[in-house]
């Protein structure tokens, strides 16, 4: 499920109809590198925000981005943010106390989770966690290694991490300013191109 989208699409475009009718391949020449372009910027914005604030990696970032292009046949182009759950340790500060963390996101939303805990797994990775004799569905499960009196073990019961959803976790103010830069980008764009194409078509014309 997409949280919003970013979208550009052809009804501010079809303006532009009567005069792209001098333009081999008329407006749809022009409008959908234009609109695929601008699609792309504004990606790249959406994805460094989302990384920031929801303090992953830019490559993780761009798998909770969905796109769309255009095409000559469809003058239409988006990027949506989806609403999936990203990991909440980082917006954790401090230890757990009396079996519960409390987590501070970019949104103003404030969550206290019972019974987690912070665990350090083997391979490095860091995160909130808590133990469950059933797990969530799309929750990986995971038993970490002890220490004890006869040596290493692993916990009886399985543990499983605290995601929480993108859109509670992130502010979503970025967006509507990347929809207004692209939409005088891609504006500046078309215009330009279809200077170009005029004075192409007049000097052929000649």
């Amino acid at each position: 499920m997409a949280l919003l989208a970013v979208r550009y699409d052809d009804q501010a475009i079809k303006a532009l109809e009567q005069q792209a009718r001098g333009i081999r391949g008329s407006l749809a020449a022009v409008a959908s590198p234009a609109l695929n372009r601008v699609n792309r910027w504004s990606r790249t914005q959406i994805k460094r925000e989302v990384a920031r604030q929801a303090k992953i990696k830019a490559g993780r970032a761009a798998r909770l981005l969905k796109s769309k292009k255009a095409s000559r046949a469809h003058l239409s182009a988006s990027v949506a943010v989806e609403n999936r759950r990203v990991p909440i340790a980082k917006f954790v500060q401090g230890r757990s106390r009396k079996r519960r963390v409390t987590a501070t996101f970019p949104s103003g939303r404030t969550q206290s989770y019972p019974h987690a805990f912070w665990v350090a797994l083997e391979g490095g990775h860091k995160g909130i966690f808590v133990r469950a004799r059933t797990v969530s569905p799309g929750h990986s499960i995971r038993r970490p290694w002890r220490k004890g009196p006869s040596g290493r073990y692993r916990t009886e019961l399985p543990i499983w991490e605290i995601l929480d959803r993108l859109g509670q976790v992130i502010d979503l103010y970025f967006l509507p300013p990347i929809q207004r830069q692209g939409a005088a980008r891609l504006a500046q764009e078309i215009a330009s191109k279809m200077e170009w194409k005029l004075a192409q078509a007049a000097r052929r014309a000649r």
